[in-house]
């Protein structure tokens, strides 16, 4: 009879170190999960800042090209203008001093 009784309280031993090794599993997988929960949270909330920040990045390197542009614009028709009053100017320097070449060469005859 007393080793029933040994044999019963082995076997209870056994069962209920079972049942805390379950239940520690049980309990580090849930913690695993939880764990990983927040971890996709935390990721997709960075993803989350990082893509804003890239959006705003964006957006003020294309407000700074249009402004590069609109300045180079700005030059490019400042020295056409200044190109074609530079011609024009040659071309009535030119013409004047045909017309005193031409007054010279009629003088002369």
């Amino acid at each position: 009879m007393a080793a029933n009784i040994v044999d019963a309280s082995q076997q209870a031993a056994v069962n209920a170190v079972d049942q805390t090794k379950k239940a520690a599993n049980e309990a580090i997988n849930k913690s695993v999960k939880a764990a990983e929960q927040v971890v996709d949270q935390k990721m997709k909330e960075a993803e989350g800042v990082v893509d804003g920040a890239v959006k705003a990045t964006s957006q003020a390197v294309d407000h700074k090209m249009q402004e590069a542009n609109q300045f180079v614009d700005q030059k490019r028709e400042n020295l056409e203008k200044t190109i074609h009053g530079a011609a024009s100017h040659a071309q009535e320097s030119a013409s004047q001093q045909a017309t005193n070449l031409l007054g010279k060469l009629h003088l002369g005859k």
